[in-house]
């Protein structure tokens, strides 16, 4: 048939479409096997796979894994792939680069403050955390919320170990613990577990006395059934005084948490909104009530006078300060309402002053 298409119609031969072969998903994904890779196409493949490996914590000898193998093969196949040696000598060349980096930016600065803070994994390892604060050329700095003298308070101390017993021996007994779970379900309550805090973080505390509060009515069955604890042990449960006291406690704390958390945000403006929230925090919610006892006193008491030494929200000097020009420059707080008189005047002069020193570009004129 071929033949007498081609002998006795030469011209409608000519014109009959070719076979259409139907592409597969390869087609479009592979490279023909004549445009090789350029050096620079694949120096930045390898440079991506070193990056996804320190990003991602990823072992090294993912680059001889069969699947990865697999991947590069349909992504990029004729790229060749780094061997482990490769990878290794990249990673360290590029901690090389950072270390030098920040050798040469901690050149240029004159003064550091340094903190320090051990911590365990949760494979039972010991880190230690060093962090380097330095002050920037702005001068605006953050500043940490610290309520160290709190904890000294000796009722409040006392207080807090009892409940990080108690979160221990529930936290130590798989029997309560199923006994917990159990009367959760048969009270209506959250199946939450009750949360050991870390005694240097003041935050975990406040979330460790929420939850015993929360939990206090299960606490509290569990610990007078003898049936599932030991007499011995019952001295542990808290006294109601005891649980209205860390009720108060918790209170107080769940503000500074909610501030320190708000302030550690970093899609949020917090210069403008430091003074503000300091002014807050000392006014009305560090502010005494007639329901508070004698130790919410305390507390409130301690923590503002950390909060005034700290800050100096009621120094004439603080209102010029980068945070009070922020607060000024913020629609929020321009109003300075946090401020006395003799505050905003200050802060207003500082600004006109700044404004003063702002080179003017001259006027265009237009035809």
């Amino acid at each position: 048939m071929l033949n007498h298409l081609k002998l006795k119609h030469p011209n409608d031969f000519s014109e009959t479409p070719e076979k259409v072969k139907q592409s597969s998903v390869l087609d479009f994904v592979q490279t023909p096997r004549s445009r090789r890779f350029s050096s620079t196409q694949s120096e930045l493949i390898t440079n991506s796979i070193v990056d996804m490996i320190i990003l991602d914590y990823l072992p090294i000898r993912i680059v001889e894994g069969k699947g990865f193998s697999k991947l590069m093969s349909i992504i990029a196949p004729e790229f060749k792939i780094p061997s482990r040696n490769t990878i290794k000598s990249r990673i360290e060349k590029s901690y090389s680069d950072k270390k030098e980096s920040l050798i040469k930016e901690l050149n240029l600065i004159d003064s550091v403050s340094l903190t320090s803070d051990t911590w365990t994994s949760n494979a039972t390892k010991s880190f230690l955390t060093v962090q380097n604060i330095t002050l920037t050329k702005t001068g605006i700095y953050s500043q940490i919320f610290a309520l160290n003298h709190a904890w000294e308070i000796p009722a409040i101390a006392k207080l807090t170990s009892r409940a990080r017993k108690l979160v221990g021996h529930f936290k130590h007994s798989t029997t309560i613990t199923a006994e917990m779970r159990k009367r959760q379900k048969l009270f209506g309550l959250r199946q939450n577990e009750l949360i050991q805090d870390v005694v240097t973080r003041w935050n975990s505390t406040q979330l460790m006395i929420e939850r015993l509060c929360e939990q206090r009515r299960v606490i509290t069955d569990v610990m007078l059934d003898t049936t599932v604890t030991k007499k011995c042990d019952t001295h542990m449960l808290l006294k109601d005084h005891e649980w209205d006291y860390l009720v108060e406690i918790s209170a107080v704390l769940k503000q500074m948490s909610h501030v320190t958390t708000y302030m550690c945000l970093e899609k949020d403006v917090s210069a403008s909104v430091m003074l503000p929230i300091v002014n807050g925090l000392l006014k009305k919610h560090l502010k005494n009530s007639e329901e508070d006892s004698a130790l919410a006193h305390k507390m409130k008491a301690s923590i503002s006078e950390e909060l005034i030494t700290r800050f100096k929200p009621y120094d004439i000097e603080t209102a010029s300060t980068q945070h009070a020009l922020a607060s000024l420059l913020d629609p929020r707080h321009r109003t300075l309402n946090f401020f006395s008189p003799e505050q905003k005047k200050v802060a207003i002069e500082m600004l006109e002053s700044k404004l003063d020193d702002v080179p003017l570009k001259p006027a265009v004129k237009t035809s």
